[in-house]
């Protein structure tokens, strides 16, 4: 069945892969809508931009775990039913509550869906060289989705109402679950000694929300706010007892000597701080068109535009590019493209013309994100035994969607607190592009900084021997 199957269920997992990274990017063109309708706080906000990829990345482990004990067929139609009641509720939503409790269950949906479909890819590509290849694409398929998002939230609100873009939602994972019978194998992965790591679930779910509810909260009530420094200090403590937790533990979420060498260690780190530039792109620049430039939520979906463009150009060669190059190369390259792109966007001001640095900002970005995403996934998942393909799903999975939890947090928090120092001596919407600009510079020079450490880490890793492009 496998290889009556592989044709279409490539494409059946992919259209999967790229409604969950989308569902993480939709609010960004909607987010002034969602503001206005809702009276949120800039805090409020972020918090709402942030929960789905809270839940998403808190259950990643435990998604990736079940992936491997479970029937992935099974898996995989339990998350999209999951993600589809999500969806219709955030849809239905008549206040910011039950807004944040349908992203939540949205990315408890997706936290099971993610890994489960990696998995399958890796299963339904037998061969070295296939499964390589399927895997370099996978990659840019978040580059794919992180950009969809925003083009959908663009179009739903200029059109219509943001609610719309979740009731499609809703309907392009059903209509995936109807395929899903008839196009993927029943894989069962091979019989393990369950390793759910139910306990280390908690204190990672908690860890992870509360440095974020701190961290979005900080700008707009103070580093010293009762409040912050309690969400702080949770969240510290409950990550702090997570890492003991797998260190100890004799049924770990993670068996981390899966993901022991420098290679992998650099894929991982480079797809989280990778997964958070796009999305800081997308968040960032939406506002500034909207609240400081006056575009309408169409005109900012059209200045977006050149982002799919260049997807598509270099998300169709990156097979060919791995295949001359392999990721000691690509990887690198990806991500001082993409931290140039931000360097370049942190120089726009208020009067800064689109056709400028703004628009090469936005080339730069995501053609360095396709290719970093493509080879840093590679690396990650280089050596995995196919045994444990949910697990390694689980972990890229979760690097792709701590990134814009945890990075956008930080961002903010950044861009907040350098607006609020300047407002006594500027107008409030030069100290927002001010901070905005601090925000891009930081991540930038992280990004350059981790592609001269993957540089050095790759060129010791041994050479992938199957290609990556037929």
């Amino acid at each position: 069945m496998i290889g009556q199957s592989r044709k279409g269920a490539f494409p059946l997992l992919g259209v999967v892969q790229i409604t969950l990274i989308a569902a993480i990017t939709m609010l960004a063109v909607a987010s002034p809508s969602l503001q206005r309708d809702f009276a949120l706080s800039a805090g409020d906000l972020a918090l709402l931009n942030c929960a789905y990829g809270l839940s998403f990345s808190g259950l990643l482990l435990l998604g990736g775990s079940l992936a491997d004990q479970l029937p992935r067929r099974r898996c995989l139609l339990i998350a999209l039913g999951v993600f589809i009641v999500g969806s219709l509720v955030v849809a239905a939503s008549p206040n910011l509550v039950v807004l944040l409790v349908g992203r939540l269950v949205e990315g408890a949906g997706a936290a099971l869906a993610a890994p489960t479909a990696l998995a399958l890819v890796e299963t339904i590509f037998p061969q070295p060289a296939r499964r390589s290849a399927a895997v370099a694409l996978w990659g840019t398929l978040a580059a794919f989705g992180a950009t969809a998002g925003t083009l959908v939230g663009g179009l739903t609100s200029g059109f219509g109402s943001w609610r719309w873009m979740f009731v499609g939602s809703a309907l392009v994972m059903a209509g995936v679950a109807a395929l899903v019978p008839r196009l993927l194998p029943n894989d069962v992965p091979p019989t393990q000694a369950a390793r759910l790591g139910l306990p280390g679930t908690v204190p990672a779910l908690v860890g992870t929300g509360g440095l974020t509810y701190g961290l979005v909260q900080a700008p707009e009530h103070s580093w010293t706010a009762p409040q912050v420094l309690l969400a702080l200090a949770v969240g510290v403590i409950a990550l702090v007892g997570f890492s003991a937790h797998e260190i100890w533990s004799p049924r770990p979420l993670v068996r981390w000597p899966l993901f022991s060498s420098p290679a992998q260690m650099a894929g991982l780190v480079l797809i989280l701080a990778t997964s958070a530039s796009t999305t800081a792109v997308f968040y960032f620049f939406s506002l500034y068109l909207q609240q400081l430039r006056g575009y309408s939520p169409l005109s900012t979906t059209a200045a977006f535009l050149p982002v799919g463009v260049v997807l598509v150009l270099v998300g169709t060669r990156v097979g060919r590019l791995l295949d001359r190059w392999g990721p000691g190369k690509v990887l690198p390259a990806g991500a001082a493209f993409t931290g140039l792109g931000l360097l370049v966007l942190g120089r726009v001001d208020l009067d800064t013309p689109y056709i400028g640095l703004p628009l090469i900002g936005l080339v730069l970005v995501p053609a360095g994100a396709s290719l970093s995403f493509a080879g840093a996934t590679v690396a990650a998942v280089r050596g995995v035994d196919t045994s444990d393909a949910g697990l390694a799903g689980g972990v890229v999975n979760l690097a792709m969607e701590t990134g814009p939890v945890i990075g956008l947090a930080v961002l903010v928090s950044i861009s907040g607190a350098r607006s609020t120092a300047l407002l006594g001596h500027t107008n409030p919407a030069e100290a927002a592009v001010a901070g905005q600009g601090l925000a891009f510079a930081v991540w930038g020079a992280v990004m350059v900084i981790g592609a001269m450490i993957a540089a050095v880490a790759l060129s010791r890793a041994a050479p992938v021997a199957a290609p990556f492009h037929e």
